[in-house]
């Protein structure tokens, strides 16, 4: 999966998590009410806009799907009642102000929301449903599972307490990647630099376009190197994640050096030739032989788009590690 969907709010928030995860993967699904698509003014801010307008983050509308689970209200109707007769916590809403609890769009719910009114587990107030805290997120997950199942995107969220791994509708490889979402973040947050907010979206979007082979080398191998992480012994795998961050590190200076040298591509041979031709070129200039000045031009023209095609060469082959893409983003944004 090279795809996010991220829960639980619509509006993704505007953090360094947000910046790092759409360098990192290539889109970002968000769970979208069709009345947001309507009036984009509800999302929180206007970069949610511009993001979606790029189609760096993707609206998923869940009433195009939950209709098509089968039994999706029936399963966490009897997950919810499970929860609510094994915990001592209580989850009735009954006098409780709705700013102390959590909001869930209707949309999202389906008959899930009428019957959790009727359990006392639910306040509905026009198109939002309230509910406690611990079952939305339990809802939220459950609902990000199926969604990403569907559309082949891994669910995914900036708070990793919302998530219990353990829910039934996790599959193994969404279970695997929650597992490893701790060193994936580790990893990102030193490999790229971190803005105070995100930066002008169509330069994002055409970074990312123009790297997209950079990005897609990089991300394999970090993913490669976060499956033998987290398959390796507990006691070294701190040890591990933090040599491969000193990897990273170490590469993009060694690129950085290498960048700087790429222009070395003047040998002696060179010199040699850029210098007789200049001399022929002197000489028919003296001479005014139309002709010889013309052949000696194109003379020093060829011997310098050589030099050029030697840099350019130079330049691809220092790119082409996997740790490029990160010294390129470094490179762009370091100082942002």
């Amino acid at each position: 999966m090279d795809n996010l969907l991220y829960f639980p709010y619509i509006s993704i928030p505007n953090t360094p998590w947000l910046y790092k995860s759409l360098l990192y993967w290539d889109a970002i699904d968000t769970i979208t009410p069709r009345s947001y698509l309507r009036r984009p003014d509800k999302f929180n801010g206007p970069y949610m806009n511009e993001l979606l307008e790029a189609e760096l983050v993707r609206p998923v509308m869940p009433g195009n799907y939950v209709y098509d689970i089968p039994d999706f209200s029936n399963n966490f109707l009897m997950y919810v009642d499970k929860k609510c007769s094994s915990s001592e916590e209580n989850f009735l809403v009954k006098g409780i102000d709705l700013k102390n609890l959590t909001q869930i769009h209707l949309e999202k719910m389906d008959d899930i929301a009428y019957e959790l009114v009727e359990r006392g587990l639910a306040l509905k107030n026009n198109r939002w449903v309230y509910v406690h805290k611990s079952i939305a997120n339990d809802f939220m997950l459950y609902l990000a599972t199926l969604l990403g199942a569907m559309r082949n995107s891994q669910p995914i969220t900036d708070n990793i307490l919302n998530v219990n791994s353990s829910f039934s509708t996790i599959s193994k490889e969404q279970a695997i990647f929650f597992n490893r979402e701790e060193l994936r973040r580790s990893v990102l947050n030193h490999a790229f630099p971190t803005p105070n907010e995100i930066f002008k979206v169509s330069e994002l979007l055409d970074f990312k376009l123009r790297n997209e082979k950079q990005l897609k080398n990089f991300r394999k191998h970090i993913e490669q190197e976060l499956l033998k992480i987290d398959g390796a012994l507990e006691h070294v795998k701190d040890e591990m994640l933090s040599a491969l961050i000193k990897d990273i590190e170490y590469e993009k200076q060694s690129i950085s050096e290498k960048m700087k040298e790429k222009w070395n591509v003047f040998d002696s041979g060179t010199f040699i030739q850029l210098g007789a031709n200049s001399i022929t070129a002197m000489n028919a200039v003296q001479s005014g032989t139309n002709l010889s000045v013309a052949g000696a031009a194109l003379t020093i023209v060829n011997t310098a788009l050589s030099t050029m095609k030697k840099v350019r060469n130079n330049k691809k082959e220092i790119l082409s590690g996997p740790i490029a893409y990160a010294f390129l983003v470094n490179k762009k944004w370091s100082n942002t």
